[in-house]
């Protein structure tokens, strides 16, 4: 990646306005749960009132309701409503002023589905220029949000031959054409006069198995690298200038285990929006949620989760689960969990086993209580989850910490059940 991405190993070694966060964590290998964590910053752990927050709630909104102009520039064909994707359509359109796609640009798509991501940067291009022409008009112009949606990391992968005409590799040559379109954001805004001014927040929605064979693998098997996603913040000097223990918060938290949920309450601390007593305590009980990374110091013994979310159905009894957990975490002393990648994954199926030998407690966890576990530990740590106060916790853990890290790692194994 040195070779193939400078400028975000430029971003990887900076110290002062760049911030790349090294332990990323997604909740689901499932583009529709992992734009929709970032967009909303709820994992919703019930098909009712926690999906329907997760789907009603998009950055857009809320930088829309706090006075700033909306703008959407996606890469990807527009042409989701409707579909299973009904949701990434809402969150790259609603609350737009202005949504720029390939049926408006008529670029041509040379991804499947979409254009040229490098392509788009011209439409961001220009329409900077008309925002200066109106301030220079003496036009009133509110600060703006803009978000970027790019497709040419998706398989099959697009190289542009324009910039790299000697690239043979699919794989190298769309590593370098993202880099270089995240180098051009930064490009036209710095042009622009507004880079100095401007925070700029950048997540893949997950990772990905290189070298693998196995189309949409990411669904079915995940393993630390589909979850973990790259993340990376640009915060000026003169806006990080005005705190100190804000930006050193952040700079913290870059070596510590962070979700993509945390990345909504993050910005919302720019909006300074305090949400109602009475829609956090919806949103604690409906959905697990992050922290807001420049108000808080990530614990070194945090726990985050991956599992399905809005893309599950209500009769859904099986799937995948992950639990994430930090450098100095107990789990690995006390329950044996893998040393090497900071995470343990399980399939489910209409009950947990537990591997407890103690009679009384050797009950099985159902997906119901799962979840009710999953409500109270959600934005914590492994103490309290240890916790005595919560004793269906430690039966969850060990189920976790039972599954071989064969049958965690690959193709489903029946013997992984017989717990």
């Amino acid at each position: 990646s040195r070779k193939l991405m400078p400028f975000f190993q430029q971003m990887l070694h900076s110290d002062s306005e760049y911030f790349v966060f090294e332990n990323a964590r997604t909740v689901s290998g499932d583009t529709s749960d992992a734009v929709t964590s970032i967009q909303s910053g709820c994992l919703p752990l019930n098909h009712e009132d926690g999906r329907d927050f997760a789907l009603n709630t998009t950055l857009a909104t809320e930088f829309k309701k706090s006075g700033f102009e909306t703008i959407s520039f996606s890469s990807h064909e527009l042409d989701m409503e409707g579909t299973k994707w009904f949701m990434m359509y809402d969150q790259l359109t609603s609350n737009f002023d202005h949504v720029f796609s390939p049926k408006n640009t008529m670029e041509p798509l040379v991804n499947g589905r979409g254009q040229n991501d490098l392509a788009m940067g011209k439409y961001f291009k220009n329409w900077l220029q008309e925002r200066m022409q109106k301030k220079e008009q003496g036009i009133t112009i509110e600060p703006f949000f803009a978000q970027f949606y790019y497709y040419n990391s998706h398989d099959p992968y697009f190289t542009d031959k324009t910039v790299f005409p000697n690239i043979t590799s699919r794989r190298d040559g769309m590593l370098m054409t993202v880099d270089k379109s995240i180098e051009n954001i930064f490009q036209i805004l710095h042009d622009a006069g507004e880079l100095d001014n401007t925070i700029v927040l950048g997540s893949s929605d997950h990772g990905e198995n290189c070298g693998t064979r196995v189309r949409y693998g990411r669904l079915r098997d995940w393993n630390v690298n589909i979850l973990h996603p790259a993340v990376y913040m640009y915060v000026p000097r003169k806006i990080s200038e005005k705190s100190a223990k804000l930006y050193h918060n952040l700079r913290y938290n870059t070596r510590q285990l962070i979700s993509t949920l945390d990345l909504f309450p993050t910005l919302m601390h720019f909006l300074d929006i305090k949400e109602s007593k009475e829609d956090d305590q919806r949103k604690s009980k409906h959905c697990v949620t992050g922290f807001n990374l420049l108000k808080n110091i990530i614990p070194p013994h945090r726990i985050a989760w991956s599992f399905p979310g809005v893309s599950s159905s209500k009769k859904q009894k099986s799937g995948l689960m992950a639990m994430h957990y930090g450098a100095s975490s107990s789990l690995m002393n006390r329950w044996g969990f893998p040393k090497h990648n900071g995470m343990s994954v399980i399939h489910y199926h209409d009950v947990i086993g537990s591997l407890s030998t103690n009679n009384e407690t050797n009950l099985p966890l159902t997906i119901d209580k799962w979840k009710s576990v999953m409500q109270n530990m959600t934005r914590t740590n492994d103490k309290h989850v240890l916790g005595s106060d919560m004793p269906l916790a430690q039966e969850f853990v060990k189920s976790f910490a039972a599954i071989k890290l064969d049958c965690m790692m690959n193709k489903y194994n029946p013997a992984c059940f017989q717990q």
